[in-house]
């Protein structure tokens, strides 16, 4: 169906939200542009399609690090969104979870966790409390406590994230790794080492699966926890073990 840009375009940004999925940011964000190129086309700009692409192409733009630019796109899907479609709350409370997201790779963290919180709200009124897009904000919401260092409270939403992931996906999904990850790094700031220790193995095993770039985190996270323990050793006197703690952190 050639003539059938409608479809191209709506295929092109569902093609570009599986590849962002799978951590292939780069192609995500060339489909995205694509589809929107079409819409634009054909005088399609204030559209609620064109609204859902912009959306999907803000969240490649964030994660790329390119949160300027993510922000820009997300505000005008909200804005179309408002305009357009003023009862569907539900994709009010998507964008303005992505939103909230960007806001803190932004630094902005009160504004960051007051759209995560009407997010939260919208879903809670409309969804089970087990539903997938309630684990999502939730886990957002986690990110911000952490940053505002109330670890407490960071803990207890990644878990309540995680155990929801948990029982729709399985215990090895990808999805779950982000959320494994940032319970693990909780657990470090909190002096809680061997529990952050398991949980950030945990992440790593099923992200290196995949090679998703998740598994950066991890690595990262854990390289930070060896360094310390080496340190640790070294004040005891263990000049041994520093030395094997100092190594896995390298590599």
């Amino acid at each position: 169906m050639p003539k059938d840009y409608l479809g191209t375009a709506k295929a092109f940004a569902y093609l570009g939200n599986v590849y962002r999925r799978l951590g292939n940011y780069e192609k995500a964000k060339e489909l995205c542009e694509q589809s929107l190129e079409i819409y634009k086309q054909h005088n399609l700009q204030n559209s609620i399609k064109f609204a859902w692409t912009l959306a999907h192409l803000g969240q490649a733009y964030k994660e790329l690090g390119n949160y300027d630019k993510a922000q820009s796109f997300l505000e005008e899907s909200l804005r179309i969104y408002r305009e357009k479609s003023p009862d569907n709350y539900l994709r009010e409370a998507w964008v303005l979870g992505h939103l909230g997201s960007v806001y803190r790779e932004l630094g902005e963290f009160q504004k960051a966790k007051s759209f995560l919180e009407r997010s939260h709200n919208i879903y809670k009124k409309h969804f089970s409390e087990n539903h997938m897009r309630t684990a999502w904000v939730l886990f957002l919401l986690g990110e911000v406590y952490k940053d505002l260092k109330d670890y407490d409270t960071a803990e207890s939403y990644f878990k309540k994230s995680l155990s929801m992931y948990e029982q729709n996906y399985g215990r090895n999904h990808i999805e779950n790794t982000k959320v494994l990850a940032r319970l693990g790094e909780v657990y470090l700031l909190k002096g809680q080492v061997d529990q952050g220790e398991a949980f950030l193995n945990r992440a790593l095993s099923i992200s290196s699966k995949t090679h998703h770039p998740w598994s950066y985190y991890s690595l990262e996270v854990l390289a930070d926890l060896y360094i310390k323990r080496s340190s640790q050793a070294l004040e005891k006197g263990q000049d041994q073990e520093a030395e094997i703690k100092k190594k896995k952190a390298i590599e």
